[in-house]
């Protein structure tokens, strides 16, 4: 971070200003808050009526790391005073907080008046006392800082905000003993933790048997909350790790969340409460240090490695990770092969492209039966942007044959569009791209298959950001393409112009007007990234108010083949329904 170390103080602790009553803790001092308009024991000033409850609010959304309320609460022209006089507008101060809501946890806070400043009916000033203890990132150690600020608060329409925040003096700071601020919330390992510190270290060796027996993570129950399991990733240390972070389970602000290391023992550990319904993907971001020894004339030195790596303790991979299938996790009877079923046909094929200036590979799916001679009637035309994934998946097959089988779906032509082999290493977020779709790729599937020329017979989908793609597709060619798929779509990727002129987004080209409305399936899983699951909320708002006919579907996971193949079952039977 650019700024100096007061500067890093002083930008942690507006995190201070907080309601003791809501986080009491015997770790740290501070006087709990009267209610506004008394006095406290002791003769303590109440606060200013009506400050009271903007610094309970400031509580929350700080605790809750709520970019979106906590902003409000400081006015457009707010500015922070260091102690050495140097200033810092709301744009940069914005933007620091952006960065320190990433990971920051603050845990513990309280506050107290010292005194008011300045008092009149639309403006005053105070001096707060605040004691902060807070983690730089998950399991980091836990940092206190007892200091007071000058804050200036003025009356607006939105209510009273702070204009001028000044650091006004240090107390105290320093770090807190790890057994002051432990957070254990498996039974399991906090079990161990006592053993250890009771002298017992046979304990360790005895639970890692107990893990590798049973496989990790480690599943407990939740008391009081039969719908829920305490779910806690494991990582049995190498030597020389400095850092664990988990990618997977329950969404955080970021992609990573760090796993915590129990005392001084080769145990890391993250636990996370989640529906036993939870079927998802994880991987664990390793950092260590690494010793080269001296040799053939070289001096020795320390190494730091960063590595991606597979949970070993856990037996069950897909899609190169780790995976975790809950006791409740739903079955996919539509992905399990039925012995002596008929299967369809699945060819790789070649595009040639003028519009790209390129081949592209297309894998085509024709079901059991399929006939296009002369008397045939002709089939309905799903085409799948998935940069190979669905193609390289048997469970995409095996969905497909089930449900012709069973008549769920009409029958139907799978073209499932690939991206290796070509020039761009994934697809292109562009209208060139989009016009290859609904103009070279549909005319060469027209021309060697016999489909259907009916829009309500063509579906276009795809995963992540071949969704987005996909309905971008769709409303630029509504003459061909009548319903759109999309499974965990990424719709904050735009389109952009293939002559540099700009870009545009899906939720902005279907708020707009149209005569021709396509259908839509959205899934979407609960493990998915706040920012896609924000994406898929928008687009699904503004397809709703557009009178768009919406399939909205939520499934309890984050973005895996068994999910996305189990959902294009659902979506296809939705959009093409079967007699």
């Amino acid at each position: 971070m650019r700024y100096g170390p007061r500067w890093r103080w002083a930008f942690t602790v507006v995190a201070a200003v907080v309601v003791a009553s809501s986080i009491a803790c015997n770790a740290i001092p501070g006087k709990k808050v009267a209610a506004e308009g008394t006095k406290e024991a002791g003769g303590a000033a109440a606060f200013p009526a009506g400050v009271g409850k903007m610094y309970e609010e400031l509580s929350k959304v700080i605790r809750a790391r709520n970019l979106p309320a906590f902003m409000p609460i400081f006015h457009r022209a707010f500015i922070f005073e260091a102690a050495d006089g140097s200033a810092l507008d709301r744009g940069p101060w914005r933007r620091l907080w952006m960065e320190r809501f990433e990971e920051t946890r603050y845990e513990k806070l309280s506050f107290e008046l010292d005194r008011v400043l300045k008092q009149g009916d639309a403006e005053l000033s105070l001096r707060v006392r605040r004691v902060l203890a807070w983690r730089e990132t998950e399991g980091a150690e836990l940092q206190l800082l007892d200091s007071t600020f000058d804050d200036t608060w003025v009356k607006a329409a939105e209510g009273w905000q702070i204009i001028v925040r000044k650091e006004s003096g240090v107390r105290a700071q320093g770090v807190i003993p790890p057994a002051w601020g432990a957070r254990i919330e498996s039974p399991r390992i906090a079990a161990l933790a006592k053993e250890l510190a009771a002298g017992k270290p046979e304990s360790l060796a005895a639970f890692w048997k107990g893990i590798e027996t049973g496989g990790g993570p480690l599943v407990e129950a939740v008391e009081g909350k039969d719908n829920l399991a305490l779910v806690t990733t494991l990582w049995r240390a190498r030597g020389g790790e400095l850092r664990v972070r988990l990618e997977g389970g329950k969404p955080g602000r970021q992609g990573f969340k760090s796993l915590r290391r129990l005392a001084e023992t080769d145990l890391w550990y993250r636990s996370e409460r989640l529906s036993k319904k939870a079927r998802f993907t994880y991987r664990l971001h390793v950092q260590r240090e690494v010793a080269s020894p001296a040799f053939a004339g070289q001096p020795k030195e320390t190494l730091t490695v960063a590595s991606i790596e597979l949970d070993s303790l856990n037996p069950k991979q897909v899609d190169g990770a780790s995976l975790v299938e809950l006791s409740a996790a739903e079955a996919f009877p539509r992905l399990a092969a039925v012995k002596d079923r008929d299967s369809g046909a699945l060819e790789r094929m070649t595009v040639r492209s003028s519009i790209l200036d390129e081949r592209r590979f297309v894998s085509v799916y024709t079901p059991p039966g399929y006939d296009d001679s002369d008397k045939a009637a002709p089939s309905s035309a799903v085409f799948l942007l998935d940069r190979g994934d669905y193609a390289s998946r048997r469970l995409t097959r095996t969905g497909l044959d089930n449900l012709g089988a069973e008549r769920a779906v009409r029958p139907a032509v799978v073209f499932m569009l690939h991206s290796e082999g070509s020039k761009s290493a994934g697809l292109e977020t562009t209208d060139r791209f989009v016009r290859f779709v609904g103009e070279e790729l549909v005319a060469w599937a027209r021309e060697n298959f016999k489909l259907s020329k009916d829009p309500a017979d063509y579906i276009i989908g795809g995963n992540g950001v071949g969704g987005s793609i996909a309905a971008f597709c769709a409303a630029e060619h509504p003459e061909t393409f009548g319903s759109v798929l999309c499974e965990s779509a990424d719709f904050s990727r735009c389109i952009s112009n293939a002559d540099g002129g700009g870009s545009r987004c899906v939720p902005g080209r279907f708020a707009k007007p149209s005569d021709t409305k396509p259908r839509f399936y959205l899934s979407l899983g609960d493990l998915e990234s706040n920012a896609l699951v924000a994406s898929n909320r928008h687009l699904r708002d503004v397809l709703r108010a557009g009178g768009y006919k919406l399939k909205w579907s939520r499934f309890p996971g984050n973005h895996n083949s068994r999910t996305w193949c189990a959902a294009l079952a659902v979506g296809l039977e939705a959009l093409l329904p079967g007699s």
